[in-house]
């Protein structure tokens, strides 16, 4: 089983970046926040899902906030929500806080200070491609090349989206023509942000391959195809 990481960028999610930051201070000084160093779903690489949580199916969100020192290291690591699994808490708190790094905020004298920053990644096992059933009655099915989690990178989270922290889940489905390539889209669940659905289906119709349906006779068809639900965790 493959596995698929949303980090939740402050950015993924992953993920990415839609950065929720606090920290407590004096009530006449507003929060300040640091500033990551990089893009934060570097942090945790895409090989990085443990075997035993990838062997027993283990999936799920896990929000925390970062105590980052003044020279933009991460002190402390804690767990805000849990995914309810401790192992996939404790790797994302490992990973936060080997990897994380920032320029830390100054204050009104121009002095580097202490400082949070809170975010999560969302660990979810990819789901498997349909396997291509044998020429039947009625044919054979279409199905995808390749791993479909490939075609939304977090790089195209839109922009305006993460500023507005938008996230949702959405499921489309793809008009496909006698060559298995998409010629049209559309929304079957919606995430509620217009932009995620619209760069889901510009996503899915430009990067979208699929080995051609067969009809009975062995003849490839146009059909249409519903993908796996794409998730988009800022």
């Amino acid at each position: 089983m493959s596995a698929r990481l949303t980090i939740t960028l402050a950015a993924l999610t992953m993920i990415c970046s839609g950065i929720l930051s606090s920290a407590s201070y004096a009530q006449d000084e507003p929060a300040l926040k640091p500033t990551p160093i990089g893009n934060p779903g570097a942090w945790i690489p895409m090989d990085a899902y443990p075997p035993a949580a990838k062997a027993s199916a283990e999936e799920g969100r896990v929000a925390f906030t970062l105590d980052v020192d003044n020279a933009g290291h991460v002190n402390e690591c804690k767990v805000t929500k849990s995914s309810e699994s401790p192992l996939l808490d404790e790797t994302t708190c490992n990973l936060m806080t080997a990897n994380g790094r920032f320029t830390p905020p100054k204050d009104k004298k121009g002095k580097p200070v202490a400082s949070k920053w809170s975010s999560a990644v969302t660990w979810r096992l990819a789901t498997p491609a349909p396997p291509v059933a044998p020429a039947g009655a009625n044919g054979t099915p279409s199905s995808p090349i390749g791993d479909i989690g490939t075609w939304f990178p977090k790089s195209a989270y839109p922009p305006a989206a993460k500023l507005r922290r938008e996230q949702g889940r959405v499921t489309v489905k793809l008009a496909l023509d006698e060559t298995g390539r998409p010629t049209g889209c559309s929304v079957v669940n919606s995430s509620a942000s217009d932009m995620l659905d619209a760069v889901t289906c510009t996503l899915a119709v430009k990067n979208g391959r699929f080995h051609p349906a067969l009809d009975a006779s062995g003849k490839p068809r146009a059909t249409t195809y519903t993908l796996p639900a794409v998730d988009w965790v800022p």
